[in-house]
């Protein structure tokens, strides 16, 4: 009998085209690989749940999607959680104190989800907004809102790797910190503990596949975790040059559709 295996890809950068779409190429494989009940997909994403309405028809992909750098799986289709890791209001709160006293022009994004599938955002910039912020973000708590994800952005006078280490230090122990661009200084908050990797290595228990038969490949810093865990990781290659490093075979980069070429690969008998 043959064994399962497990595709876990990331989206910007990796499946998606720099220009967001997904070419023709990728949706017939994804379609091939609906049909072959030898390999599952999921997508594992830094995106929050509100910027993936219409994936499920802009890909193809019925199935799951590891969310907001695995803080939420969910249903593509639908966006109802399945589970929801959050930070708690009083660890946000003091992120947001620690942010706004380092950082006085920072803006500081908050994604909240229910578990009835409903998902809202609170956005302030500066410490003199973060006070609102705050009282948003207990309120929503109060109300059964989870915080699934954090994001602070500073001006791009600061390189992208050199905030993400200042913001590292800043909150160590509290939330986990990465990025995923190339350009703009912006780090993305989780629950400690919670990443794309860990999320990923609980949902292939689900199934029953084990790490030697997950396949994932990615492009930035935020997909470390992952392929660090999977037995064979990938990096497109217009990937950031830590992820390079750390994966086990170059693909060709997002435009030339390396993700596709790799779901034939894995579909050959």
């Amino acid at each position: 009998m043959t064994e399962r295996t497990l595709l876990a890809t990331d989206l910007d950068g990796t499946l998606l085209r720099s220009d967001g779409s997904v070419s023709e190429a990728t949706k017939d494989a994804i379609a091939e690989l609906a049909d072959n009940a030898r390999t599952e997909l999921v997508f594992v994403t830094g995106r929050p749940p509100m910027f993936l309405e219409g994936f499920a028809e802009l890909t193809g992909h019925r199935g799951s999607v590891i969310a907001a750098n695995g803080a939420l799986v969910l249903d593509l289709a639908t966006l109802i959680p399945s589970r929801i890791h959050s930070i708690p209001a009083d660890t946000a709160e003091r992120v947001m104190s620690e942010l706004t006293r380092a950082h006085a022009a920072v803006e500081i994004r908050s994604m909240l989800a229910a578990p009835d599938g409903r998902f809202d955002r609170i956005v302030t910039v500066g410490p003199y907004s973060a006070r609102d912020h705050v009282e948003q973000m207990w309120a929503k708590a109060a109300d059964g809102w989870q915080i699934a994800k954090m994001v602070a952005v500073v001006d791009d006078s600061q390189h992208p790797d050199l905030f993400l280490g200042s913001v590292e230090g800043l909150l160590a122990g509290l939330v986990e910190a990465t990025h995923s661009s190339h350009r703009v200084p912006i780090v993305e908050l989780g629950p400690l503990g919670v990443t794309k990797g860990t999320t990923l290595a609980d949902y292939a228990a689900e199934l029953g596949i084990p790490s030697a038969n997950v396949h994932a490949v990615g492009d930035m810093p935020n997909d470390l975790s992952m392929l660090e865990w999977a037995g064979h990781s990938y990096a497109v290659a217009n990937a950031h040059p830590r992820v390079l490093s750390a994966a086990g075979t170059l693909l060709p980069a997002n435009d030339a559709d390396g993700v596709a070429g790799l779901i034939r690969r894995l579909l050959e008998p």
